[in-house]
């Protein structure tokens, strides 16, 4: 059933029954000459009838009065807050940054087989051209610089979050209406300005990591590690990497998925330059472990174990030679040191220039 938004939207409409609701409270006005697609007005039709979801992807399905909904509902208060705070962005307006959030969340939540292709062609027909220019950013690299959640988008989202019952726990004495500038959790209370300072004891880690079964591949001859790695990745797309069993389940493979975005859409361009050189690119190598020993080791996997996988996958004197370009926080380079942020992402002409690693 499709609804009828009135005045409220200053929309286009899609085929109605004359129908009239109420949209729900974490749903933005739209902005001043901007007009939603048809398809946008499905999406927010959707969020309304499922009050817990925030985001609903629509697989294809045989029966057009039926479609095959997946309601995407996040987990943890940190993903939640900033999904919701860029998925109003996105609908208010098409906001490229926030748009490219969304679509990395959703392109990581989306599992089965063929999801990737669901969500790209279901946020092209919701945002059309902005989301095409995503696609295009992303392609070569380049991800639109994210706006960090304002202190009042926050508010809001906390204020909704509360009110539809979620979170309970976490937001137990969360003082509504403070513009996010005092939250109260756990006996703990403090100056708030955007969503990065949500107490620390109710931030998830910036990694999620899960079992999977992969019984059918693990301890397979007919694949060297790296096979292994990138044929559970095909079996995993939602994953940004494959973690071998952490301590005490070394056999047992772990999906990980990064929760910010650029962190995510950067690892994967490293991913990729390196799969496609069977781990020949010192830049790409050190990004690598510059971003995952810091992530996976409060997940209880070890550094030893993590770079003994990488060893096995990319080889071990590469593994040893990346390790000590690392000085703390940064990377030694030709005498000059590096951010994990300025590791540069473009490939060069010459694979020999990247550190010699021929």
């Amino acid at each position: 059933m499709l609804y009828y938004f009135d005045s409220l939207q200053d929309d286009v409409s899609p085929i109605t029954l004359g129908q009239t609701i109420s949209l729900r409270l974490d749903i933005p006005p739209v902005a001043p000459g901007y007009r939603r697609s048809p398809y946008l007005l499905r999406l927010m039709s959707c969020l309304n009838r499922l009050p817990t979801a925030d985001y609903v992807i629509i697989r294809p399905s045989s029966d057009p009065h039926a479609p095959n909904l997946r309601r995407v509902t996040l987990s943890e208060l940190f993903a939640a807050v900033t999904f919701i705070v860029m998925r109003n962005r996105a609908l208010r307006n098409a906001d490229e940054a926030a748009l490219s959030y969304v679509y990395c969340v959703l392109q990581e939540w989306e599992m089965f087989t063929g999801g990737e292709s669901t969500v790209v062609a279901q946020l092209g027909k919701e945002y059309g051209p902005p989301f095409e220019r995503v696609l295009h950013a992303l392609s070569i690299g380049r991800p639109p610089a994210v706006e960090p959640p304002l202190s009042t988008e926050v508010d809001e989202a906390l204020v909704f979050l509360q009110q539809s019952g979620r979170f309970q726990e976490e937001l137990k004495g969360y003082i509504p209406g403070s513009g996010g500038k005092m939250v109260e959790v756990d006996d703990k209370v403090g100056p708030k300005k955007d969503v990065n300072d949500l107490p620390a004891d109710v931030l998830p880690p910036l990694v999620t990591t899960e079992p999977i079964d992969g019984k059918e591949l693990v301890g397979s001859k007919s694949f060297s590690p790296l096979e292994l790695q990138k044929s559970m990745l095909e079996m995993n797309p939602h994953a940004d990497y494959i973690l071998w069993g952490n301590i005490g389940t070394l056999d047992v493979p772990h999906a990980l998925c990064f929760l910010d975005h650029t962190t995510c859409v950067t690892f994967r361009i490293h991913r990729g330059r390196l799969f496609r050189r069977d781990g020949d690119g010192i830049d790409s190598l050190v990004y690598l472990l510059m971003t995952l020993i810091p992530a996976v080791q409060p997940r209880n996997f070890s550094k030893e174990t993590l770079c003994a996988q990488l060893g096995r996958e990319f080889g071990y004197d590469r593994i040893q030679k990346a390790l000590s370009c690392i000085k703390g926080k940064k990377y030694m380079k030709d005498g000059k040191e590096m951010t994990i942020e300025e590791i540069p992402t473009q490939e060069d002409e010459h694979r020999g220039k990247e550190g010699g690693m021929e």
